[in-house]
């Protein structure tokens, strides 16, 4: 497409030049409103690039709404009835922005545009020889207990229920499950079941974020390939609606006590915002706002909890959120490149840019013939990306480890099994 190449161009001489003044000028620089037009044409080019593409079209569809969230709440229609607007500095804002503008600089320049796969005709993640019934059977025992035992509703009425950290990882234990059952319609049904069970617990009490992963998951690996993109869109517009409606009535859904008329209106104010992309927006804010207080020894120690926390978790108390807490109130969460600034400077944006950029680029060329691994792996990023991308990059991390160590265990598991008692359960 021709126009969309002039686009390009235009966005790598903008990009540049952005990326100039970075280098000569720092990041404590004001170019409202320039940094945030371009952060939302960049993204809406990331968009139309990856259009054929349901698993990059949500990623990007994601970061796009998430962006024009933080923009339009922030700078274009500055909200006035909530703290996550509140400039702690004015160099805060400014660093803030630029981060936010420099990530998706380096992300559009890091991803393999031209290298984009469209939606496969075929079903290539749930494949028949893939069938393993002792898989099948140990991770609804482990859903099962993750339901009823993970999972902790609100003591009050318009609070959201606390998902423990297993039951965030559930997803993991859902791409698996459809990984190995083998398009067998009892096994789908029950599949099925438990994703609609596990999107209504978080829905009715609150929730979003992990309610639509569940969605995202069994809609990828099992219907990716026969809805056409054009109904895509139209559902994920109707899917954020309902988010954003849900971030309005909260856990007030069980008892109806809420008005439709005040719920548009309240939709229509603030320009369909997503809530949870501006407040995790305040919180990467109060990242910057705190870098000062420390010495480079003592956020080299807070980085070496991070690293420590990937492999065998760390200290809550040791969290960034948690120390930025101590001088901003805020309620959690934070972009992925704001964690890396905080611990590695510019270059831990560069850093950021690059760890999403190769999940991203994973993503691209899954074919048929891809690893079960690498199938598992794209879905898990794409269907996580509201988390790794507002809450925290340990998704990106520790999730990938912990799937990685899940599907191995799984393969171990099954090849064991399947020689001890015979080659598979019976139907």
């Amino acid at each position: 497409m021709l126009s969309l190449y002039y686009y390009r161009v235009f966005l790598l001489i903008n990009s540049a030049a952005l990326f100039l003044v970075y280098v000569i000028w720092g990041m404590d620089i004001d170019l409202t409103p320039y940094s945030y037009i371009y952060v939302l044409m960049a993204n809406f080019y990331m968009l139309l690039q990856s259009r054929r593409n349901f698993l990059l079209f949500i990623i990007f569809f994601i970061i796009l709404f998430s962006n024009y969230s933080i923009i339009y709440s922030n700078f274009i229609m500055r909200f006035d009835n909530t703290i996550f607007t509140d400039a702690l500095s004015r160099s805060t804002t400014n660093i803030s922005l630029n981060i936010l503008a420099l990530f998706n600089l380096l992300l559009f320049l890091f991803v393999k545009w031209d290298f984009i796969l469209p939606n496969p005709s075929v079903n290539i993640f749930v494949k028949p020889e893939n069938l393993e019934r002792w898989n099948l059977l140990f991770l609804v025992v482990i859903l099962a207990i993750v339901f009823f035992f993970g999972f902790t509703p609100p003591e009050e009425e318009g609070q959201r229920g606390s998902p423990s950290p297993l039951y965030e990882y559930s997803l993991i234990f859902f791409a698996l499950y459809f990984y190995y059952c083998g398009m067998k319609r009892i096994y789908l049904m029950v599949g099925l079941f438990m994703i609609v069970l596990y999107s209504l617990q978080n829905f009715v009490f609150g929730g979003r974020i992990l309610g639509v992963q569940f969605i995202l998951c069994a809609y990828i690996m099992l219907l990716m390939h026969r809805v056409r993109m054009p109904i895509v869109v139209g559902g994920i517009t109707v899917m954020f609606f309902l988010m954003s409606i849900i971030g309005v009535v909260r856990g007030e859904l069980l008892s109806g006590n809420f008005e439709v008329t005040s719920i548009l209106s309240s939709l229509v104010e603030s320009g369909f915002a997503l809530d949870t992309a501006y407040s995790a927006y305040y919180t990467s804010e109060s990242f910057v706002y705190i870098l000062d207080k420390f010495s480079v020894q003592e956020v080299f120690v807070y980085f070496g909890e991070f690293v420590k926390s990937i492999f065998i978790g760390g200290d809550p108390d040791m969290h960034l959120t948690a120390i930025s807490h101590d001088y901003v109130v805020h309620y959690g969460g934070g972009l992925v490149p704001f964690y890396f600034y905080f611990y590695l400077g510019e270059l831990g944006v560069l850093i950021a840019a690059c760890l999403v950029a190769f999940y991203v680029n994973l993503s691209i060329d899954i074919e048929d013939v891809s690893s079960g691994l690498k199938k598992c792996l794209a879905v898990w990023v794409a269907s996580t990306t509201f988390r790794w991308y507002l809450y925290s990059p340990i998704g990106l991390l520790r999730g990938v480890l912990f799937l990685v160590i899940a599907y191995y265990a799984f393969v171990f598991c099954a090849y064991m099994l399947n020689r001890m008692f015979g080659y598979e359960l019976s139907d």
